[in-house]
């Protein structure tokens, strides 16, 4: 019985060991604004209703002692908040300057159709979070931005790490746009965790017509992804003319980043064609990477275009670990070099596992 207990002690050491831990420090919410109306945040234990007749209300805001929530119930946010930080101009349809909880009842959608002619640098957002987002709930959720003339697109951006869980669906996008010089299905500067039967779609869209340096078109940018719990995720980054051009499925950014996908999780990614750089499923984009791609019991489909440079279906930095999983990659053409699983710097492991590879 004793070795029993110390085995699963052990096991779980194991698997809290892969959770993320990354803490990041508490963003006081201050300022709040949807569909361009800044809502007057209640005080502890009250609640701010979209509606003076609470049955028609479509969102609401909570706070307990100083965490707020917002639940969107059948909600059509279509109206853009704006600001400027220094020659830059901003829009957003849901904006918060701090964290953020946010539930989901029903279908709901927040688009952002505003196309930016002011600033010298535009960034069109569905829902920008200046914080932690916490997304719960039972519902479903279409957020988007749509076209912006030589600027930046972004389904949702968040600041801090994004947590996705429960039985949400959460659909994060921008248009295929001829305009925009970078697309980002999620943006998040910090850890992204999808579980609990989660299910995420992350789609940078088609930029087909500009042709200028430094077109970027992903489904999902971040530092550390962690999926497990029967969660899904689809993350596909969008096709490219552009003379330097790249189009990422999953684009890890920190230089210890981390994948690791377990526990029946599935994830499939997709690269864009792409010009003269690259089509990555998967990629560690920061050339100093020591993290690593781990698929322990999992699921993993990993796709890339064409490139007139490189096309991989996972390209990483760091060291690639398959245990217990299925993974299937493969890479396009490439006028340079094509790879399906290929390791910069480290090892490549597999055991117990079904691995199809193919360039």
């Amino acid at each position: 019985m004793k070795k029993k207990v110390i085995s699963v002690l052990l096991v779980l050491c194991m698997v809290f060991a892969l959770i993320p831990m990354t803490v990041q420090a508490a963003v006081p919410l201050t300022i709040l604004n949807i569909g361009g109306t800044n809502v007057t945040l209640p005080s502890h234990g009250n609640t701010t209703f979209s509606d003076t007749d609470i049955s028609d209300s479509t969102w609401w805001v909570t706070n307990n002692s100083g965490s707020y929530t917002l639940t969107l119930n059948n909600s059509n946010i279509s109206t853009p908040h704006s600001w400027d930080v220094s020659y830059s101009s901003y829009t957003a349809a849901i904006y918060a300057d701090g964290d953020l909880n946010l539930v989901l009842q029903g279908t709901s959608t927040v688009n952002n159709p505003d196309a930016l002619t002011t600033g010298l640098n535009k960034y069109a957002i569905g829902i920008y979070i200046k914080g932690l987002l916490n997304i719960s709930g039972s519902g479903t959720l279409h957020v988007s931005s749509d076209i912006i003339a030589a600027g930046y697109c972004y389904g949702l951006f968040t600041a801090g790490n994004l947590t996705i869980s429960e039985n949400v669906t959460l659909d994060a996008r921008t248009s295929d746009n001829s305009y925009a010089y970078r697309n980002f299905g999620i943006y998040c500067t910090g850890t992204v965790t999808i579980r609990n039967y989660a299910s995420v779609s992350a789609i940078g869209g088609d930029i087909p017509t500009i042709t200028t340096d430094n077109i970027l078109s992903e489904g999902l940018y971040l530092y550390n992804l962690y999926v497990y719990d029967n969660a899904k995720l689809s993350a596909i980054g969008g096709s490219l003319n552009g003379s330097n051009s790249s189009s990422m499925g999953i684009d890890l950014a920190a230089s210890s980043a981390t994948i690791y996908i377990s526990t029946k999780a599935m994830v499939y990614v997709k690269s864009g064609s792409a010009g003269l750089r690259n089509s990555y499923g998967i990629s560690s984009s920061n050339d100093y990477s020591s993290g690593s791609l781990t698929v322990d019991s999992g699921n993993l489909t990993a796709i890339s275009s064409s490139s007139t440079w490189v096309s991989a279906g996972i390209h990483m930095a760091g060291a690639i670990n398959i245990n217990g999983g299925t993974v299937i990659s493969s890479g396009g053409k490439g006028d340079r070099s094509s790879y399906g699983i290929y390791s910069q710097r480290n090892d490549i492991t597999i055991s117990n596992s079904t691995v199809v590879a193919t360039a």
